[in-house]
C-alpha cells in the first residue's frame, strides 16, 4: 500500500512539474530574424524593395526589434552624367525601430494576425554608378543630390506558423515619409502602400 502511494505521489509530483514547465515555456521570451522582400511605388513608379528585420519577443506576444530597407529596383532620376552619358538614378533606403504586437499566436494555431508600426529615418539620393577604373574598390555610387527624411509606416498581416523556428507574413501597410528636401522629388511621391512577404526565423 505504500509503494502505491509512493507512486501515485512521484506521478502527481511529475505532472504538477510538467504543467509548470508549460506554462513556463509560455510566458517565456523569444527573439527571430527576417528576410522582407516589399511591392511598392516610388516617384509614381513600382519599386520592389529588400529589407531585413530583427527583434525580441516579450511573452511570445509583443515584439521589440530593428528594421532597415532598401530599394532594389532601378529608377530614373534627374539629370545627365557626362562622365557615363546616362541618366541619373535615384535610390531610397531606411531603417529604424519595429513594434509587433501578435493576436492569438498559440502553440496549436497555424493562422494569426499581427500589427506593427515601424519609426525611422533614411536617405534618398540622386547619382549615378561610377565604373571601376585603376585605383577604385570596383564599381561606386557617387552621389549628385540627397536628401535625409523621417518614415512612419504601420502595417497589418497575416502570418502562418509552419515549423516551431520558421514563420512566414504576409501583409499591407503605407508608408508615410516627411522631411526630404531634394529637387525633383517630393515627400508625396515617395509616400505609397506596401505589400510584403516575410520570411521569419528564430525562437517563438
Amino acid at each position: 500500500m505504500k509503494k502505491i502511494i509512493f507512486i501515485a505521489l512521484c506521478l502527481v509530483s511529475v505532472q504538477g512539474f510538467a504543467q509548470h514547465e508549460k506554462k513556463a515555456v509560455h510566458t517565456a521570451n523569444g527573439y527571430y530574424g527576417g528576410i522582407t522582400t516589399t511591392f511598392s511605388s516610388f516617384n509614381k513608379q513600382n519599386a520592389w524593395m529588400l529589407g531585413g528585420q530583427a527583434g525580441w519577443l516579450i511573452n511570445h506576444k509583443l515584439m521589440l526589434g530593428l528594421a532597415g530597407y532598401a530599394t532594389i529596383t532601378r529608377h530614373p532620376g534627374f539629370g545627365v552624367n557626362t562622365a557615363t552619358n546616362s541618366r541619373n538614378q535615384l535610390r531610397m533606403g531606411y531603417g529604424g525601430l519595429m513594434v509587433e504586437y501578435i493576436f492569438g499566436g498559440d502553440r496549436d494555431q497555424t493562422f494569426y494576425i499581427t500589427a506593427n508600426t515601424f519609426v525611422g529615418a533614411g536617405t534618398v539620393s540622386n547619382g549615378y554608378k561610377k565604373t571601376y577604373e585603376h585605383g577604385d574598390n570596383g564599381e561606386q555610387w557617387r552621389k549628385v543630390g540627397k536628401s535625409g527624411f523621417f518614415i512612419v509606416q504601420p502595417g497589418i498581416a497575416v502570418e502562418a506558423r509552419l515549423t516551431d523556428w520558421y514563420r512566414i507574413s504576409l501583409g499591407g501597410g503605407y508608408r508615410y515619409i516627411s522631411g526630404a528636401k531634394l529637387d525633383g522629388i517630393t515627400n508625396k511621391t515617395m509616400s505609397a502602400p506596401t505589400a510584403s512577404l516575410t520570411m521569419k526565423f528564430g525562437l517563438f
